[in-house]
């Protein structure tokens, strides 16, 4: 009934259909897979910038709280040493040396000193500072200082 005759192939027919449901749907598994993988990235995307954005906030805020800390330490601070100050003033003013003399007034004066003592003084041949004849190097500006010998034999 179903011979095959002269000129007709069943098998490389059949074969054809096979290999094309095959592919198609080799194509859609595919197709689906990529769209799992795209989501799952999306998905660990989302997720970082999320992650980021609370570990910002966090800082920021952690950043704030100790601004605000450090605010009110200098506040209190300030309360103590005007309290302090109002108590201690005297009705006819400071007669006394100043309690908060910054540290290069302290150094001059102790260079004025060594003046008034008979000490040998030079100043800085870059920015004229004082200084004591024995230094090696400027105080203010850390030029190298001139040897003595050599002090004596520039002159």
């Amino acid at each position: 009934m179903f011979r095959r005759g002269p000129g007709r192939r069943g098998a490389p027919l059949l074969g054809a259909a096979v290999v094309i449901g095959a592919s198609r749907s080799a194509a859609r598994h595919e197709v689906a897979r990529q769209g799992a993988a795209s989501q799952q990235a999306q998905y660990a995307a989302d997720t970082a910038a999320e992650r980021k954005q609370r570990e910002e906030e966090e800082n920021t805020r952690r950043t704030q709280l100790a601004i605000d800390e450090a605010i009110a330490k200098e506040r209190s601070r300030n309360e103590l040493i005007n309290a302090q100050a109002r108590n201690t003033e005297s009705p006819a003013g400071n007669e006394g040396p100043a309690e908060n003399v910054p540290a290069y007034t302290q150094f001059d004066r102790e260079v004025d000193a060594a003046e008034n003592k008979g000490a040998a003084i030079r100043y800085c041949g870059q920015c004229g500072n004082k200084s004591k004849l024995g230094d090696r190097f400027c105080s203010r500006c850390g030029a190298k200082q001139l040897d003595n010998e050599k002090l004596a034999v520039a002159y």
